[in-house]
């Protein structure tokens, strides 16, 4: 009884440990779907993004 005592003590450090790289994990893969995105489909189609990025095109035409 005392194991299953001490074991929710011992698997949350190591979840804690785990949650700064499941985060940077998850931040890597989606800046490469946003990278893919561009490169895919707004570029060689000419459009535009939005935001600043997609203003300053128009102003300069």
């Amino acid at each position: 009884m005392s194991q299953n005592q001490s074991l929710p003590f011992i698997s949350n450090p190591i979840k804690a440990s785990l949650k700064p790289l499941q985060e940077v994990g998850i931040i890597l893969i989606s800046s490469l779907l946003v990278a893919a995105g561009l490169n895919l489909f707004l570029i060689p189609h000419q459009l535009l993004s939005g935001g600043v990025a997609g203003l300053l095109p128009l102003l300069v035409i």
